[in-house]
């Protein structure tokens, strides 16, 4: 197990910048702290064009260091853009975070960023349990795309409500929204 970086609770509401070393992704991340566990952290996304963008919770393992950011916070207010807490997501562990999510989001967007950086898929929850999640698939054409079994221990971020997420859903057909859904 990795060395964990404990993030107070005293920082939620508050923009932070979140160094991930080789995750970074060209730049580090932002996100006003929405929640945080032992091994999740909770975040209204605020990508490098400094817009409120979806929502991010993040494996604790995968940050090295974190600080506020009133540079963001700052613009973003001037700009009319507030964080907003989406409901009660649970980060207690990988099963209630997706038990929780689901309940308010439709798509949910996991990522196995230490083992395919530039992959993802979105996707409604078919099944999770403790050692693997499995999604129904949305294609990048907005159809069913059949079903994909991960490990729970290979996600490191998991993505929902983003302009994606919602374009995918948006353009999707009836059929594939009622495949995605079904329980």
């Amino acid at each position: 197990m990795y060395n964990v970086l404990m993030i107070p609770k005293s920082n939620i509401g508050k923009l932070l910048e979140f160094d991930r070393g080789q995750l970074n992704d060209g730049g580090y991340m932002h996100g006003y702290l929405l929640g945080c566990s032992d091994n999740w952290t909770f975040i209204h996304f605020v990508p490098r064009e400094i817009f409120i963008h979806g929502y991010l919770i993040i494996r604790n393992d995968t940050i090295k260091r974190y600080c506020i950011n009133s540079f963001y916070h700052k613009a973003l207010t001037k700009l009319g853009q507030k964080p907003v807490s989406p409901g009660k997501i649970d980060l207690t562990d990988i099963k209630t975070i997706f038990m929780s999510t689901i309940k308010l989001f439709t798509l949910i967007n996991p990522c196995r960023e230490l083992l395919k950086k530039d992959k993802c898929w979105i996707g409604g929850l078919a099944d999770v349990c403790d050692k693997t999640v499995s999604l129904k698939l949305i294609s990048t054409n907005a159809r069913y795309d059949g079903i994909l079994k991960i490990r729970s221990s290979d996600i490191t971020r998991i993505g929902f409500d983003g302009h994606y997420e919602r374009a995918l859903w948006a353009l999707a057909s009836q059929q594939t929204k009622e495949r995605i859904t079904s329980r």
